[in-house]
């Protein structure tokens, strides 16, 4: 039996997963997403060319796990020259890192079409796959905000905060509607726009960004506030489906939606508490991957919950780190 299925200690009588989850996990099928322009028009033939070159033998979650690595390896190399998310490094830097975002994209999206191939896709897939997103998108922002010249600044919690805020809502529909819906601008257009500013880094300089647009308005700001408006429309935006979806489905309970944005809004005021007290700019790598990781943490909280169909609990242990620290 999986340590998942085992009781958890004393203070608690239910198991981490009951019955009716495990018959979920067993029940479980795929459901695809809603696609991007560029996912349906241009770059599902192109992924699907790249798949038919991997042997049926590798697994589906190897081939996410190695896109992570490589790539948080290559921001990690790119940290050590950019230390203060503000320092202009060697061009060949942001190529390295435009590069290796090109191939974490690629290889996110034919695990699940090697999955397909071979069988294999399960919840564990889902799980793993969408955790590593959550993991990722904290060192693609960084890295981004590294070449945009951001600095520990807050442009760049903004930035952060409302990309969190988006992928999350992105998975709070999924858990409770069942499908996960990008609209035309999706998280390949996402990607090709950070690998597009890290190649015109490399080629212009990091001076690009410091420009003033009618002499008032630089384009770091420009980008905060067009990013704060989409992030504020699509948090909107999904949280109506939810409420919909509940409406015109009243046979249907709500699983504990509260408790899993209560979770987000800890998330985030915490985040912004040690930033006031200078820990963002006094240790803004290290504090960074912390936020990383219990930002995956609560996604994937989320997916487990999803695809076992059991409710939310009230306290997320994870979330005690920020008072740790």
């Amino acid at each position: 039996r999986s340590v998942f299925f085992q009781p958890t200690s004393s203070r608690a009588s239910m198991p981490i997963i009951v019955a009716s989850g495990r018959q979920a996990l067993i029940d479980y099928t795929y459901q695809s997403t809603s696609k991007g322009w560029l996912d349906s028009n241009i770059m599902n033939d192109f992924w699907e060319t790249v798949v038919s070159f991997f042997p049926l033998w590798v697994a589906p979650n190897l081939i996410t796990f190695v896109g992570t690595v490589q790539f948080s390896v290559a921001v990690w190399v790119f940290s050590t020259h950019c230390d203060d998310l503000a320092r202009c490094v060697h061009p060949w830097l942001y190529c390295m890192v435009a590069a290796s975002l090109f191939v974490y994209q690629t290889l996110d999206a034919i695990d699940g079409k090697q999955a397909r191939r071979t069988n294999q896709s399960s919840p564990l897939g889902q799980i793993f796959d969408h955790g590593n997103d959550a993991f990722i998108i904290t060192p693609i922002m960084i890295a981004s905000f590294s070449g945009l010249q951001f600095g520990a600044s807050w442009e760049c919690l903004c930035c952060l905060l409302i990309a969190h805020w988006i992928f999350f809502m992105l998975n709070f529909r999924a858990r409770h509607v069942g499908t996960m819906h990008f609209g035309i601008f999706s998280v390949t257009e996402s990607q090709f726009v950070a690998i597009g500013a890290f190649i015109l880094t490399a080629i212009a300089g990091c001076q690009i960004w410091k420009l003033s647009l009618f002499g008032a308005l630089d384009v770091g700001v420009l980008i905060t506030i067009i990013l704060a408006v989409i992030g504020v429309w699509t948090c909107y935006n999904e949280f109506m489906e939810v409420q919909r979806f509940y409406a015109e489905n009243p046979k249907k309970s709500d699983p504990g939606q509260i408790y899993e944005l209560l979770h987000m809004l800890l998330h985030t005021t915490a985040f912004l508490c040690w930033n006031l007290v200078g820990v963002f700019e006094a240790y803004t790598w290290t504090f960074l991957w912390i936020i990383a990781f219990v930002f995956c943490g609560i996604i994937h909280r989320l997916i487990v919950a999803e695809v076992t169909h059991m409710p939310s609990f009230r306290h997320y242990h994870l979330l005690n780190v920020y008072f740790v620290i």
